[in-house]
């Protein structure tokens, strides 16, 4: 997908869900997008905590990711 196709899809998410959450929401946020992604389609599946290519010392020249949505 392209960045203008993603947005439009992510445009699709029943947004209204979350307007109501403060506070320290991030793992409810994650929640959200892994169950609008998977709803859409069968194909779509979500991979949590997904794992660094990289490896350094402690945080350090890491790059991770919360989620990745796949299809």
């Amino acid at each position: 997908m392209i960045s203008a196709s993603i947005e439009d899809f992510i445009k699709m998410f029943n947004w209204d869900t979350i307007i109501k959450m403060y506070g320290s929401s991030h793992s409810s946020v994650i929640g959200f997008l892994s169950s609008e992604w998977i709803k859409k389609s069968s194909d779509h599946s979500v991979l949590d905590g997904a794992p660094s290519p990289f490896v350094g010392k402690g945080r350090k020249g890491q790059k991770n990711a919360d989620i990745l949505l796949c299809k």
